[in-house]
This record gives structure tokens, C-alpha cells and sequence, in this order.
């Protein structure tokens, strides 16, 4: 059995797969994790059989605390070999924000809706830091990066302006439990048309696994949401919701702009 090398994995990629392990309350949970085959290891279908998923809880329940800490811990766990540790670096390595949005359309909203997500990264640790710690640098670039947008989408001239006041009419809420700001971000779907087109607990699975899933606080996945900001017009055509979220994720160093329309 090979040793798994971590070289080149991201510090945010790791710390999702160490989630994933770490949040499993039984080997079923692994069983039923949603993991993607690899297509460069030509292997075929990723599987974690009864077995191994027995053995990766094992090893985790005697680590002290009973939680991974490192990839390296996954060291010698029989079936758990470097083509699976490929297919879990290639699954975690797509961004929360992507993986968020493939889940939506996959699992619980159909192609009469419109879901957009604008993600802005940075390399640097102490830029990113500078600009989400500060309320009012990180108002200004909002409102900024908003006016981008809606130049794109709607070819409006003066749109920077009208973000920037629709921002200062709303009054900011952050979440930076991810367990809370799951809930809140699925109730913002759910406003859309009550429960016609899916259930309220079936947005709470996607965006649980979305804000709730990195197992450290300066990691977290932090939801700031605008409310009574006016999307209609500037970053969704009718039919929308009032209320902006923005989603801050200090594991990956970016910032996501969600929007959303329902085409009824």
C-alpha cells in the first residue's frame, strides 16, 4: 500500500476532506458521502465499501479527540489506498460555491431557475483579511463588484451608484456560525414560492454541507446577508427576493455574490 502524498493539496481542500471524515457520525456516512471518481486515475466509480468506511471511523475514534488532524492519519488504513485518496482530493478540490450550485440544480431545484454565484479569491492571506475584517472597505467593494455585475447583466451606466444605496437602505446580519447560517440561507430560497417547488428541509441538507462544513472557526464559511436589499433589476430579473446574500470563505480566501430568479 502506498503512502499518500499531500503535496500540492490546498490547505482549503484538506480541510474539507478532514471535515467530511471528522462529521461522520457512523460509517454509513461515508457510505452515502457524495465522492466523484477521479477521471484521471481511470479507476472507475468511487466507492467506499462498509469495510473501509469501518476502518476510517476506527482510526479517527482513537486519534486523540477523536478527530483527523492530518491526511497523513489516513496512513495505513487497509483499502484506503492512493486512488481513493485521489478520487477524495478530486472531489473536495471543486469550490464550496460550485459544489453548492451543482448540488441545487442536482438535488433540489429544476431548470426553471436561474442560480448565479460571483466568486472574487484572493492569493494573498493579509489582503483578503484587510478587506472582509473592515465593514466599510468591505461595503464599498461590495457595492463596487456589484455594479460590475449588473453592467454585464443589465448594460446599466450607473449601477455602482445604485448598489452602493441600495447597501446603505439595507442592514447587515452575519452569521459566522455555519450551522445558523444554513438555516438562514435556505429560508431565503424557500421565500421564493413557499414550499411549491421543494421542501424546506431539502435546501437545509445543500446549504448544511455548504456553510457548515469546515471543521475550524478560521476556516469557517461565514454568510453575511443584506437585508431589504433590492435585487430586482440589479442582480436578478423578476420573479426575486429582497435580501442579499453574500457568503465570506476564510478556508478558500473568497467572497461569493449569490443571486437568484425563478422563471415561472
Amino acid at each position: 500500500m502506498g503512502q499518500l502524498s499531500v503535496a500540492g493539496v490546498e490547505t482549503w481542500t484538506t480541510q474539507r476532506i478532514l471535515g467530511f471524515f471528522n462529521r461522520a457520525f457512523d460509517s454509513k456516512d461515508l457510505i452515502e458521502g457524495v465522492l466523484k471518481d477521479d477521471p484521471g486515475t481511470g479507476t472507475g466509480k468511487y466507492v467506499i465499501g462498509e469495510v473501509v468506511a469501518q476502518r476510517i471511523i476506527d482510526r479517527r475514534n482513537a486519534l486523540p479527540g477523536q478527530q483527523y488532524s492530518s491526511l497523513t492519519q489516513l496512513n495505513g488504513i487497509q483499502g484506503m489506498g492512493v486512488d481513493k485518496f485521489h478520487d477524495l482530493v478530486y472531489t473536495f478540490r471543486l469550490p464550496a460555491a460550485e459544489a453548492f450550485k451543482e448540488a441545487m440544480y442536482t438535488n433540489v431545484i429544476s431548470a426553471n431557475w436561474k442560480l448565479e454565484s460571483h466568486t472574487s479569491r484572493w492569493n494573498d492571506q493579509q489582503e483578503f483579511l484587510d478587506l472582509v475584517d473592515n465593514p466599510s472597505l468591505f461595503q464599498n467593494w461590495l457595492a463596487t463588484e456589484i455594479g460590475r455585475i449588473a453592467k454585464v447583466k443589465f448594460d446599466l451606466r450607473f449601477s455602482a451608484a445604485d448598489a452602493c444605496s441600495r447597501l446603505e437602505a439595507s442592514h447587515q446580519i452575519v452569521y459566522d456560525s455555519g450551522h445558523l447560517a444554513a438555516f438562514a440561507f435556505a429560508f431565503w430560497f424557500y421565500r421564493f414560492d413557499l414550499d411549491n417547488w421543494f421542501q424546506y428541509e431539502q435546501v437545509v441538507q445543500e446549504t448544511n454541507l455548504y456553510l457548515d462544513f469546515m471543521p475550524n472557526v478560521l476556516d469557517r464559511t461565514e454568510l453575511r446577508l443584506f437585508v431589504g436589499f433590492e435585487n430586482q433589476n440589479l442582480l436578478a430579473e423578476p420573479a426575486t427576493v429582497k435580501d442579499l446574500p453574500v457568503v465570506v470563505n476564510y478556508g478558500e480566501q473568497a467572497v461569493t455574490i449569490w443571486a437568484a430568479q425563478l422563471n415561472d
